[in-house]
């Protein structure tokens, strides 16, 4: 919590610290003189370290998912490369599995004559 003015007191007030105990919060009474004082400054300061300690985790959390999104985007760039490769080579993407494709129509690369499809006389 922090400093509470009473209307009765020291002009600073009463210095309260709200604590969670059993589950419940409760406030949790340091008077209002130097060790109040002493207690309010090692509060600030333990808020302070956690401040300090959620920005830094804020500031992580941001490098990472920056670095995800390069990482994605170059996986994106090799499995474009990589399809274009096979392409360039002859294969075709059929159910999801690479096949190459079929040369039936040139000499260089085709089947032997007589081997391959089945023909009218089953050979």
């Amino acid at each position: 919590m922090a400093w509470n003015r009473k209307v009765r007191g020291p002009a600073k007030g009463y210095f309260y610290l709200s604590k969670r105990i059993d589950g419940r919060v409760r406030k949790v009474y340091w008077g209002g003189g130097s060790l109040a004082e002493l207690a309010a400054e090692m509060h600030a300061e333990e808020r302070a370290q956690r401040a300090a300690a959620r920005q830094a985790r804020q500031d992580e959390e941001l490098r990472v998912q920056a670095a995800v999104a390069r990482l994605e985007e170059a996986g994106r760039l090799v499995a474009l490369l990589m399809r274009a490769a096979l392409v360039l080579k002859g294969f075709r993407l059929h159910r999801g599995r690479w096949r190459r494709r079929r040369r039936d129509d040139d000499d260089e690369g085709g089947r032997p004559e007589g081997a391959g499809r089945r023909g009218p006389d089953g050979g």
